[in-house]
């Protein structure tokens, strides 16, 4: 969305120019202090994040110019190749892109492996195979679920807790470690009653006598 078009937005809501300024005022970019903005006309607009308050601000003072959607983020979000040290609100953003993008991938392998599950009989998967895709589902899920933590972390949580967001990651070793053990047990369980039976009917056939 361009400013314009985004001014416009406002401007229907009932927002002025003189709002901006006095939005650009108050804002602090730096914590996540609520920051509530009023027209008017009675309208409300209450931001919380620093990123969300910095770009208000920018448009704020850009208006009524458009802007392009990555020239107004990229103001706020860590650019170049220096080694500069990132500040709590930019790895938050950027903890939140990172999680929101690992989670959209699970998400897509989680997918494939339930249509396949869900298109054993067409397939004709044995149990052993239908009970593969079914624990890979659930080694999508552990994945998933590790990202959502680190997303609500990156989120939700004091921008003095960010760094914690992007460290969220290291459960995926022991989620998935616990995951697999257990579904491995089950696996030999399934292997070794299926080995039995095997045995029980190669021992019947045995048995068999022919009659003349």
């Amino acid at each position: 969305m361009s400013n314009a078009e985004f001014a416009e937005m406002l401007r229907t809501a009932g927002f002025t120019p003189d709002d901006f300024a006095k939005f650009s005022q108050t804002a602090t970019l730096k914590d996540d202090e609520p920051i509530e903005f009023r027209s008017p006309g009675g309208a409300v607009l209450k931001c919380r994040r620093p990123l969300t308050k910095a770009a208000m601000q920018l448009l704020g003072q850009l208006w009524p110019d458009a802007l392009p959607f990555d020239s107004l983020f990229g103001h706020f979000l860590p650019t170049g190749t220096g080694t500069g040290r990132m500040e709590p609100y930019q790895l938050a953003n950027a903890s939140a892109v990172y999680a929101g993008g690992f989670i959209s991938l699970f998400a897509v392998f989680a997918l494939l492996y339930h249509h396949a599950y869900a298109s054993r009989e067409k397939l004709a998967l044995s149990e052993l195979e239908v009970f593969d895709a079914r624990t890979a589902i659930g080694h999508q899920l552990v994945s998933m679920g590790v990202g959502m933590l680190s997303l609500l972390m990156a989120s939700f949580a004091p921008l003095s807790l960010a760094p914690i967001s992007p460290m969220v990651f290291f459960l995926m070793g022991p989620g998935h470690w616990i995951y697999g053990a257990r579904s491995g047990r089950r696996r030999r369980e399934i292997e070794a009653r299926l080995s039995g039976e095997e045995q029980a009917v190669a021992d019947n056939s045995g048995d068999l006598t022919p009659v003349a």
